[in-house]
């Protein structure tokens, strides 16, 4: 993560990973609870994490915009510059 040129890329990698492990975690604790009550709270701490996980990585990530931080964007080439022209013409 630290080659990661800013903390926007760091950021959406972290939030990757974080939901990702989480809900591989769950998924390991539901095979082995088998189907149960144990199972169900698994599923609801899963909706749980759906929902907070990527809404804490926008709260920071909003937060690092507002504090001044500018996203490093790479200055395109002629190649890739007439690419975007070909598209956007009609």
């Amino acid at each position: 993560m630290i080659r990661f040129p800013d903390v926007y890329a760091r950021s959406h990698a972290a939030g990757v990973i974080d939901t990702g492990g989480a809900y591989l975690i769950l998924l390991g604790l539901a095979l082995q609870a088998g189907f149960s009550l144990i199972t169900v709270k698994l599923v609801l701490i899963g909706l749980l994490l759906f929902f907070t996980c990527p809404t804490a990585t926008h709260a920071l990530v909003k937060a690092a915009l507002a504090g001044g931080l500018e996203p490093l964007c790479r200055e395109l080439g002629a190649d890739e510059t007439a690419d975007l022209a070909d598209e956007a013409a009609p």
